[in-house]
């Protein structure tokens, strides 16, 4: 019988799986990085001239700038898949991340997964469901997975308390320090663990009185110090990069947080566009922490809160409140948290019995039935394609790059749409833009570099800076006002007017007499000075 209910449950589980691989190809194909561009430059460069780019040589306006790749390792992978195998191949091989990162979950929860197996799959969907909007052929990705694996090895170490499983953090750090900037996320969680583990061995003291903390994996402080030992190796090895100590550099350009308000994956999740379910998955990991902050004052019967994980939620929590980027993350650390949280409070009696029962085989029979047919169905409507530079052209100035590349002479200084950036290195080599996604938050004068280019659109502003910089064509993307669903409506209060798009910069080129309009389709319009 035993057997009988592991099979179900495994066949169920692999239904669900095939439904989420699917789901995750069909978000690969559902839109392009803006970005995407740029990563392959610099993964060719890389590959090409075996070193890492020390200078940011693709913009006009920062003319030798010192540029930190933070992300020069997957980079250069990206471009290997994507010159010798294709977009699929890249797709396939970023998806495959995020399935690592949704197996490992699973097989954390496997142990009990015949009393959580309801939770961790609808609250596995739900977590996808309000990160995807980050996720897809995204770079960051290497982080979830880094983080996940950081989060193991932790948990390991403190279940078994023995030193070879900290082992792990050295090569952790080393690669994922190569892989992406995440990584100071990572050192981050290993200061905060160790300092915690200390707070709470010098608790102990008073255990009778803080019945509600459980100290039973509270670590004793020679275990503590044998991890500060590891830790410290762990962020050593990041030094194991191309850029040595400036691979810390470009944290401290951070400062300037004008891109929190100006790049849309990096606002609040209550600004436009509100997400619905970013939204429902934040109130719900408000609700169980809440559910947990009651329990503790009620001081139910046999309840203990394990202080590290409940940081670690809080933590990302208030970090997705404040950056819709950050959703990904928290849907990592939450996940477990949350099975292990509404498992408990919501218990199926006699789940054991239900398992093997005759109704239970055809409910779960017919289910896993499904979940396969529906992840065929899907599979079909994926919109595979080997040329993304050509497929999104409803996005991107696929029309204006052909259409100018062969009719104007070459320009030497492009005022750009700061979302085309990528695609116009990629799609059209050495044209000299004015800025891209690398570097937003780079300094120019005593501002950013993104400031600098918003500049351009504020009312009365236009012709001072096309002068200032010298602009010979500006490409642009043609005004549109978004669209409101009436979640925005109802939830958030926004209107038509509250978003309405400007078109200051448009109008004074229009009007200019040194100025022409050379290209104009119905997503981009692009000015040539006389």
């Amino acid at each position: 019988m035993e057997s009988i209910k592991n099979i179900h449950l495994k066949i169920l589980s692999l239904s669900l799986v095939s439904l989420f691989v699917v789901l995750l190809l069909g978000n690969s194909f559902s839109y392009l990085d803006n970005d995407f561009g740029w990563h392959l430059l610099a993964g060719k460069e890389i590959l090409k001239n075996g070193q890492v780019p020390q200078v940011a040589d693709y913009s006009h306006t920062l003319p030798g700038a010192a540029w930190v790749d933070h992300e020069w390792l997957i980079d250069a992978v990206t471009y290997f898949l994507y010159d010798r195998l294709g977009y699929i191949t890249v797709s396939i091989f970023f998806a495959a991340i995020i399935l690592a990162v949704f197996i490992i979950l699973y097989r954390r929860q496997f142990a009990r997964l015949e009393k959580s197996v309801f939770w961790f799959f609808a609250l596995g969907f739900l977590a996808y469901f309000a990160a995807r909007h980050s996720l897809g052929v995204r770079m960051q990705e290497v982080t979830l997975l880094g983080l996940l694996l950081e989060l193991s090895v932790i948990d390991n170490f403190q279940k078994s308390r023995r030193s070879k499983d900290l082992y792990w953090l050295v090569p952790l750090f080393l690669i994922w320090a190569n892989l992406h900037a995440g990584f100071l996320v990572g050192l981050a969680l290993l200061l905060g663990y160790f300092v915690l583990m200390a707070l709470l061995d010098f608790g102990r003291r008073w255990q009778d009185r803080l019945k509600f903390i459980d100290f039973s994996q509270t670590l004793p402080l020679e275990r503590v110090r044998v991890f500060g030992l590891w830790a410290v190796l762990a962020a050593a090895s990041t030094l194991v990069n191309p850029y040595g100590w400036k691979m810390y550099d470009f944290f401290f350009s951070f400062g300037n947080t004008y891109y929190l308000t100006a790049i849309s994956e990096w606002m609040p999740f209550y600004f436009f566009p509100q997400q619905p379910l970013v939204v429902l998955y934040l109130c719900l990991v408000a609700t169980a922490l809440i559910l947990v902050l009651v329990k503790v004052i009620n001081r139910s019967r046999g309840f203990k809160i394990d202080l590290w994980w409940l940081s670690l939620v809080l933590l990302f929590w208030v970090m997705s409140l404040k950056s819709r980027r950050h959703t990904p993350l928290l849907a990592v650390v939450s996940l477990p948290w949350l099975v292990d949280i509404f498992s408990k409070e919501f218990v199926v009696a006699n789940v054991r019995q239900w398992l093997v029962s005759k109704r239970a085989r055809i409910i779960i029979g017919t289910g896993s039935a499904v979940f396969f047919s529906l992840a065929a169905f899907c599979f079909t409507k994926v919109s595979f394609t080997n040329s993304p530079f050509d497929y999104y052209c409803g996005y991107f100035p696929c029309a204006a790059v052909a259409e100018l590349k062969s009719s104007v002479p070459a320009p030497a200084r492009v005022l750009n749409d700061f979302n085309w950036g990528g695609y116009l290195l990629w799609q059209w080599p050495g044209l000299p833009l004015f800025v891209d996604g690398r570097q937003p938050q780079h300094g120019y004068e005593d501002h950013t570099i993104l400031e600098e280019y918003h500049r351009f659109f504020k009312e009365g502003e236009a012709d001072k800076y096309l002068k200032k910089h010298r602009i010979d064509m500006v490409m642009l993307s043609k005004p549109r006002d978004p669209e409101i669903t009436w979640f925005n409506r109802l939830l958030f209060g926004i209107t038509e007017s509250d978003l309405r798009a400007d078109s200051h910069l448009i109008d004074y080129l229009k009007s200019a007499k040194e100025w022409r309009n050379c290209f104009e389709d119905g997503l981009a319009i692009a000015f040539c000075k006389n």
